[in-house]
């Protein structure tokens, strides 16, 4: 079962970004809330899964080749497919717009959050530590 995490600022201000003018927004708020509850990048690996499989076949069609879904086996094959969609030059305001809109912003914030477990745990040094651990002679 996946517990529930904080939301950060970062998280809010992408939701507010990612709601402008798109009626997708109520229902990507439950895919958001699913992303920010999972406990590692294989689970979001499932969720990714999950929500293209999600789609309508007549939103699958209406991409052009490099924007359509791929296998996700890892957490780089999301990050990079996000980065496909994003880098894509929309030159129109049509239906395929919106679904590449759609994807872009499930997987861009799919990747935000499979980079908070790939990054590194801050590490104190000996003088830190020293500095926040009383000695047994202050106690």
């Amino acid at each position: 079962m996946l517990q529930r995490r904080a939301v950060s600022d970062n998280d809010n201000n992408f939701r507010r970004l990612s709601s402008l003018g798109d009626p997708f927004f109520m229902r990507s708020v439950h895919w958001e809330d699913e992303i920010d509850r999972a406990q590692s990048a294989a689970e979001v690996i499932v969720l990714a899964r999950d929500f293209v499989a999600s789609l309508d076949d007549f939103e699958i069609a209406q991409l052009p080749a490099s924007c359509k879904p791929r296998n996700f086996a890892s957490a780089s094959d999301i990050t990079s497919y996000a980065f496909d969609l994003l880098s894509y030059e929309i030159t129109t305001n049509d239906g395929t717009a919106k679904v590449i809109f759609k994807l872009a912003a499930f997987f861009a914030y799919a990747s935000n959050r499979l980079a908070r477990f790939h990054a590194p745990s801050p590490r104190l040094s000996d003088e830190e530590i020293r500095r926040f651990v009383p000695r047994s002679s202050e106690k």
